[in-house]
């Protein structure tokens, strides 16, 4: 796995599996979140800095590397046309460079697809209920494909 390109595999294997977070940090492999369980992906090498530092340089601009370095953190998205787009957050830890990320679908999601999206646009409305509490992660997760 090298550079961009290695990234652009986790990706898409990020996608495959339906993973909602991929997290590359050193010295661990790649761990991609499913049903909200982190899984460590054991066939790919541990991360090195110097993977992780040129992942970064690949997929950022001069200006985005430059907001890095005076702040040491940075959101942006990242898109692969065609299959989907990440949010990732560029930061600090343990004195070396991580990439957490998280999957902004650009497909609707299956459920939607089953006709759901009006029951979950209930999560967002007390619809007069004055006991209702929101689900907001659960609404969070949803927002990607409700909007």
């Amino acid at each position: 796995m090298s550079g961009v390109n290695g990234y652009h595999e986790l990706f898409e294997l990020m996608v495959d599996k339906g993973a909602s977070d991929l997290h590359l940090w050193v010295p661990s492999p790649p761990v991609l979140r499913i049903d909200g369980v982190l899984t460590p992906l054991s066939e790919f090498a541990p991360a090195t800095p110097e993977y992780v530092e040129t992942v970064f340089d690949e997929i950022t601009t001069a200006e985005q590397k430059n907001t890095f370095l005076e702040e040491l953190e940075l959101d942006f998205a990242y898109s692969i046309p065609g299959l989907a787009r990440l949010r990732v957050n560029a930061l600090k830890q343990r004195g070396r460079l991580a990439l957490p990320s998280a999957w902004y679908h650009t497909k609707s999601h299956p459920l939607m697809n089953w006709g759901y999206q009006k029951s979950a646009k209930g999560l967002f409305s007390n619809q007069g209920d004055s006991s209702w509490s929101p689900d907001l992660p659960a609404a969070a997760s949803l927002l990607p494909w409700l909007l």
